[in-house]
């Protein structure tokens, strides 16, 4: 039985990530020496966001702060990426693990920021058509993936950070290390590999954790897919590379593997845990060429805050994230099956994959004899989502506002309702173009997504916070307006 169940939320033995044990046999507890109790913390102060140079950076601000991001991109080191009619080359970029030394500088030189949520950040790359390079924009909040062609990708490390709540404290150093899991069925001559689910790979992780503690305190456990290519083997994954390239019009095989971020120091001694949250499905297909109805994304997020809020006393939240996970559809009556444990998935080459939104909520239990949080949290979400500013033509695409200055909206909410901020993650979703009359907010509630084999997707990053707390909306003096969407100049030819 799956600890992650879409239509109850699943208890916390399930949820933690251990196997039930043997009938009348307790669960074993690794014992542990305690750290030593933190001491107390002055309050903040009004240190403002500090300037990111060569990054991508919200808007400074003059006072406190509650919520800030910077962007660390992968510099292009080698290739041409050359797309003229004589050939064409791919580029080659920097490594994650050099993001992650480039953040730990930045840190050193703005000691009083505290890292809440570190993000691996997936952004379309866009050649320079009939000439060499392309450009990697992350503060884009817009992104086309063709159908008939291929689609190029750059991952890179967004770091949410905010005040810190000791300014003495010496300046955070992250960590990282990938998992991947383990493969345990070789592939056949038309299939696929199989692999341990992500319950037991956090399981393996978890075992090791007991035996060598990490040097340092989890900040973030992130579910990270990974495209496989090639004939299968465990040296073909790389979780580090930062450039990769898919071909819409064959099989592609993905592999979720697991990152966790950690802040550099003492030992922590706790284990992960995580709860699925899959959206329930209100209306059943009715054959292979009906569509399921799902829940809206509010009503899934509403039960993984319940759950958090309620079974997780003791327990330390990490962060949350969205996943896109594949609905696999059987045979001739449409019947569904959704696995969120499954760590792999193929996206068809000339049918549509469906795909649901669930919420994954990662936890972190104190071992026997580790001090436990101080007060248990309430969970709440808020997502922004950026403000449409023109509308699409017959060949070219609605424009929105940045990813910047959606944050500068969110950092005013913030500021107006003095929000305790917990984390935060950047969420693509697929949205129509201009003939779809539906507003993109709306897009940002649907939890079922699909992804076509022959024809392009538009897809708009939104930003989703967590806090700890419930917050009414603000009086709207308080808050910025919103853009509005510019009046249609007749026909657009513009193809972006």
């Amino acid at each position: 039985m799956s600890y992650n169940q879409a239509n109850a939320p699943p208890s916390y033995d399930q949820a933690v990530g251990q196997p039930p044990p043997a009938p009348g046999m307790p669960m074993p507890t690794p014992q542990m020496p305690a750290p030593p109790p933190p001491g107390p913390a002055p309050p903040p102060g009004p240190t403002p966001p500090p300037q990111a140079m060569g990054y991508a950076a919200p808007p400074q601000q003059t006072s406190a702060f509650r919520l800030s991001y910077v962007d660390f991109m992968p510099n292009q080191i080698a290739g041409s990426g050359n797309t003229s009619f004589l050939g064409f080359s791919y580029p080659q970029f920097e490594r994650f693990d050099v993001l992650v030394t480039r953040a730990n500088q930045w840190l050193q030189q703005n000691p009083a920021m505290e890292v809440k949520t570190c993000e691996s950040l997936e952004v379309k790359f866009e050649y320079y058509m009939g000439g060499s390079g392309g450009v990697v924009n992350p503060d884009r909040s817009l992104f086309y993936e063709r159908g008939n062609s291929g689609n190029c990708y750059v991952r890179g490390l967004r770091i949410w950070f905010g005040q810190k709540m000791d300014p003495q404290a010496p300046p955070q150093q992250i960590r990282y290390i990938n998992y991947v899991p383990g493969c345990i069925q070789a592939p056949s001559l038309f299939g696929y590999p199989q692999f341990e689910s992500f319950g037991d790979t956090v399981n393996r992780i978890n075992t090791m954790m007991r035996q060598n503690p990490l040097p340092g305190k989890i900040l973030t456990v992130e579910t990270q897919d990974v495209k496989v290519r090639g004939q299968w083997s465990s040296s073909i994954i790389d979780p580090d590379k930062s450039f990769w390239y898919e071909q819409s019009n064959y099989r592609k095989l993905f592999l979720f593997i697991i990152r966790v971020f950690y802040v550099a120091g003492p030992p922590a001694y706790e284990e992960i845990g995580s709860g699925d949250f899959v959206p329930g499905c209100v209306r059943m297909p009715s054959g292979i060429f009906d569509w399921p109805v799902f829940e809206p994304y509010s009503q899934v997020a509403a039960r993984a805050c319940s759950w958090a809020n309620s079974s997780l006393q003791g327990c330390r939240l990490a962060n949350a994230q969205t996943l896109h996970i594949k609905v696999s559809r059987q045979g001739w009556s449409g019947q569904m099956a959704i696995d969120s444990q499954k760590s792999s998935f193929v996206d068809a080459s000339n049918v549509s994959t469906m795909y649901v939104r669930i919420v994954r909520i990662i936890f972190l239990k104190p071992l026997q004899g580790s001090v436990a949080p101080p007060r248990p949290v309430q969970m709440s979400i808020k997502t922004f989502v950026p403000a449409q500013t023109a509308q699409g033509g017959m060949m070219s695409f609605p424009q929105f506002e940045t990813v910047g200055q959606t944050m500068q909206r969110a950092l005013a909410w913030l500021n107006a309702t003095g929000a305790n901020v917990m984390f935060a993650e950047t969420v693509p979703i697929k949205i129509m173009s201009h003939w779809s009359s539906q507003p993109p907010q709306a897009y940002a509630e649907e939890s079922m997504a699909y992804d076509s084999a022959k024809h392009g997707e538009i897809y708009l990053n939104i930003l989703r916070i967590y806090l700890d707390g419930i917050y009414h909306e603000p009086p709207p003096h308080l808050l910025p307006p919103v853009p509005q969407v510019a009046p249609s100049k007749g026909a657009d030819c513009t193809i972006q």
